[in-house]
């Protein structure tokens, strides 16, 4: 986590964090400064509980200032950021979340001179960026809700997530509000191999989803509602983030991971 001598009031730009990066925050609220805290949009759950011990709690012995986590949509970010009414001093989400910000305008670029608690030259470069810099890496995979399939008669790709009749159920997927939809998966499932999946075919996965949408009856928009939906059986195959589904499944859930 990085940290600056400098006190601003928030204007119209927010900070950046992600699920791949971390940045330091373009302003600090008058409020959030004079209460040496810093409110920062995280995905919650374990992450939080893991941030807490690891970072969170290291940064306010080290600084004085409280980390406080909020949960945020893409679409209230947005929201926020086109409004000028900021609430939130850094973000800590996905790239695909980060790249819509910053399109709009809405991050900062990040002074790396001014870290102090991380030394930037340690930093991979391929997650050193104008806007944003390496957290964690995750994954999003398919998950499924093991009573639904016989033990080996999962399915095995995403043309078999879109089969509907042949691996029968309800299904959810990413919502826009997440940050982005699962365009990846509806193009390979419809055939796209991943070496050619750039630059996406947005009619073309749109058309794909299409097929796979009477299935679904509900995107998710959180992480927690993602599994949420597949523990409680109300859907028996997910697109899902291996985090959330890992820890799903280490606590009992009966849900497998392809």
């Amino acid at each position: 986590m990085s940290s600056s001598k400098t006190r601003l009031s928030r204007r119209t730009t927010i900070a950046a964090l992600a699920a791949t990066s971390f940045a330091m925050p373009y302003v600090w609220s008058r409020q959030a400064a004079a209460a040496k805290q810093l409110v920062v949009r995280t995905p919650g759950g374990v992450f939080d509980d893991v941030k807490r011990e690891t970072v969170y709690e290291p940064f306010r012995k080290a600084t004085g200032t409280e980390i406080v986590p909020v949960a945020a949509t893409v679409a209230k970010l947005l929201a926020m950021f086109k409004s000028g009414q900021m609430e939130i001093d850094l973000i800590d989400t996905g790239d695909d979340t980060l790249l819509q910000l910053g399109n709009a305008g809405a991050l900062m670029p990040l002074d790396y001179s001014k870290f102090k608690y991380t030394n930037p030259d340690d930093i991979d470069p391929a997650i050193k960026r104008k806007l944003q810099v390496g957290n964690f890496v995750y994954a999003m995979v398919m998950g499924y809700h093991t009573a639904a399939y016989p033990k080996g008669k999962e399915p095995q790709s995403w043309a078999q997530f879109w089969d509907i009749k042949a691996f029968p159920g309800p299904r959810t997927l990413a919502d826009m509000a997440s940050g982005a939809p699962n365009l990846e998966f509806a193009l390979i499932a419809d055939g796209v191999t991943p070496d050619k999946l750039y630059p996406l075919d947005i009619d073309r996965a749109f058309k794909s989803l299409s097929r796979v949408k009477p299935a679904v009856p509900k995107f998710w928009d959180t992480g927690a509602l993602s599994t949420q939906l597949l523990a409680d059986k109300e859907v028996v195959l997910a697109a899902v983030w291996s985090t959330r589904l890992g820890v799903a499944i280490d606590k009992g859930a009966p849900l497998g991971m392809q």
